[in-house]
């Protein structure tokens, strides 16, 4: 998917009419908006069906699901920067360092609500008195992807904002179905995100199955519903880690897409334990239901029940049989909540520790 105009993807905070003014956007979306926008280009080439439209069992998109989410810019597909990746201030900008874990019992503290055994911790060869910069919007092309997979270091990232031009728009609300101005209190200011510059492009790609889009060239994307161009591109895998021995116990879950949990951050997966994490802030994920009600005198849409994932490039250090881990999990959906909209995929990465 390629943008044609500016773009923008609303976060999970209120923006409500009369109270807020400022709408942030974030980019790339949440994996909702893109399993959205395929939904309404399948009835808006088959308008015929469209009555069945959430329908339980006649609904002929039910089949759809999302199988791989990623940037791609010229030849490099990317992906979100795992978050057990620091880096010091004032380095060179390729130099990051892996967290490493260490036991619970190893820090001189008292008190701990920690639910796992390890924490994770600065390298012993990296001081603890320098300051260190956020990785937050930082990207992995797939080569990058796949040595940190390999427990082999990484030597070049890519900062979200080569790729993206931010643009502040002024608007005003208007009514959908009559497009006369709207009442008091809904001017408002966005912050577009235009997936160029001058120097490189970004597109969106996705790979999902249950749906023919084959004749869809231009699909509708975001607030405004604004349009991308839609061209087929070959589908990419992520090699998984060699694994010495079978019994090989160590790994690391990487997740490419945010994932819902319902005990919060804390995954549960069948004989896996988890031993640490490195995870972000939680994000608020919504949206709004394709099909609109009639509701005082009015068509409206209504919003989806608001979810809280853990973000994108969040990390879990685990215990159990990495062969098994990588036949159930490596490449695919570990998000206990709508993971056939993309949300949760993941890869299986080599972990070294002593138990």
């Amino acid at each position: 998917m390629s943008a044609l105009d500016t773009l923008f993807f609303r976060d999970g905070k209120p923006f409500s009419i009369g109270e807020e003014s400022w709408a942030e956007g974030v980019f790339p979306p949440f994996p909702p908006v893109f399993y959205g926008a395929l939904r309404t280009a399948y009835f808006a080439a088959n308008n015929h069906e469209f009555a069945k439209a959430g329908q339980e069992k006649d609904d002929p998109t039910l089949k759809l699901e999302i199988k791989n989410i990623y940037l791609k810019s010229d030849v490099n597909s990317l992906f979100p920067m795992p978050l057990d990746c620091v880096k010091e201030n004032g380095r060179d900008k390729n130099s990051y360092h892996l967290l490493e874990s260490k036991k619970v019992n190893d820090f001189d503290c008292a008190v701990s609500n920690n639910s796992t055994q390890y924490v994770l911790s600065l390298p012993d060869g990296v001081s603890k008195g320098k300051t260190l910069e956020g990785i937050n919007n930082m990207l992995l092309d797939r080569m990058q992807l796949v040595s940190y997979l390999q427990s082999e270091k990484i030597i070049r990232a890519y900062h979200l904002k080569d790729f993206i031009s931010k643009e502040a728009k002024v608007g005003i609300g208007r009514d959908r179905f009559t497009s006369s101005s709207a009442d008091t209190g809904q001017l408002y200011r966005t912050n577009m995100s235009r997936p160029a510059t001058l120097y490189a492009s970004l597109s969106m790609v996705v790979e999902f199955s249950g749906l023919d889009l084959s004749r869809t060239s231009l699909i509708k994307l975001g607030g405004e519903g604004k349009s991308v161009s839609c061209s087929k591109d070959s589908c990419i895998s992520i090699a998984f880690p060699k694994v010495n021995e079978e019994s090989e116990e160590f790994f690391k879950i990487y997740l490419a897409t945010p994932a819902i949990f319902k005990d919060g951050w804390y995954p549960k997966l069948e004989n896996v334990e988890i031993l640490a994490a490195a995870v972000g802030r939680s994000v608020p994920v919504g949206g709004f239901n394709l099909k609109s009600k009639y509701e005082d005198g009015k068509w409206k849409q209504f919003p989806k029940p608001l979810r809280y994932a853990v973000p994108a490039g969040s990390v879990y250090y685990c215990k159990g049989k990495m062969l098994d881990a990588i036949g159930k999990y490596h490449g695919k959906t570990i998000s206990e909540e709508r993971g056939k909209e993309g949300f949760g995929i993941a890869y299986i990465g080599k972990l070294s520790m002593e138990a």
